[in-house]
């Protein structure tokens, strides 16, 4: 924590997760920051990530049966912690979360800089889509001159 920063505040937050039968299959917890309490121009600059549409989805899709192209799905696990942050971000640990410090006391007031995205923070699917159009522009993919999505 400097003078000019105050570290976000986090939660953990607890998911069930259950099979297509309705059947327990595994717990999952997920630290989240507390995006309501960072301030523009301080903790971020800009949010913005583009959406594409459902028409756009249709567009392709049929382009796609029209040249008889197989479509594939994927999806990202942890997709916005994949992201390195552009500034600096302190943030206070959730209660309950403690750590053992060089001394071997144990702390529960503790405070760290993150370098990667966390799912709360309000630039993190800006992040996570400029990785993702890096990734795609090293493969030589051209993005869509209409719909910056693509």
């Amino acid at each position: 924590q400097t003078k000019e920063t105050t570290p976000a505040s986090t939660k953990i937050v607890f998911k069930v997760k259950v099979n297509s039968k309705g059947e327990h299959v595994k717990d999952k917890a997920r630290l989240v920051a507390k995006a309501y309490q960072e301030l523009l121009g301080q903790d971020f600059v800009s949010t913005f990530s583009p959406m594409t549409t459902t028409t756009t989805i249709r567009l392709l899709l049929a382009i796609a049966v029209d040249l008889g192209v197989q479509v594939q799905q994927s999806d990202v696990p942890n997709a916005f912690i994949r992201a390195t942050l552009d500034r600096k971000i302190g943030i206070a640990l959730s209660p309950g979360i403690s750590f053992e410090n060089e001394q071997g006391s144990t702390e529960d007031t503790f405070c760290v800089n993150i370098t990667k995205a966390l799912y709360g923070l309000k630039q993190a699917p800006q992040l996570f889509h400029h990785l993702l159009s890096t990734f795609f522009e090293n493969l030589r993919y051209q993005r869509c001159k209409v719909d910056t999505c693509i």
